[in-house]
């Protein structure tokens, strides 16, 4: 995790499409995303690469894993900042691509 934070995990570029259905709360369970990740090899481990297209997903799918509650990172801000707090935190999109808290 550290390393993935630094942009230094060796992940930068999935050499696969994601689709963009594979990211949504519903699918999470499926591990469609997850089976397709694990079969690959870190290339240029300890070297520095923006992680733009993997570092969110991964964290993620981090988020979803070890809260006890199988929250996504948008619903943990939702519940625990927004809620809590009063402010507006919002990831994700919807179909007309404005932003809104994703739903379980």
């Amino acid at each position: 995790m550290e390393d993935m934070l630094r942009h230094e995990d060796g992940l930068h570029e999935p050499p696969f499409t994601i689709d963009p259905q594979e990211l949504w709360t519903i699918n999470l369970k499926d591990e469609a995303l997850q089976r397709k990740w694990a079969l690959l090899e870190p290339v240029g481990l300890g070297q520095r690469h923006y992680h733009m297209r993997s570092r969110d997903i991964c964290l993620n799918q981090i988020c979803w894993r070890v809260d006890v509650k199988k929250r996504t990172m948008s619903r943990v801000i939702h519940e625990e900042f927004n809620d809590k707090l009063g402010i507006n935190i919002k990831l994700g999109a919807n179909n007309d691509n404005t932003s809104i808290p994703l739903k379980r």
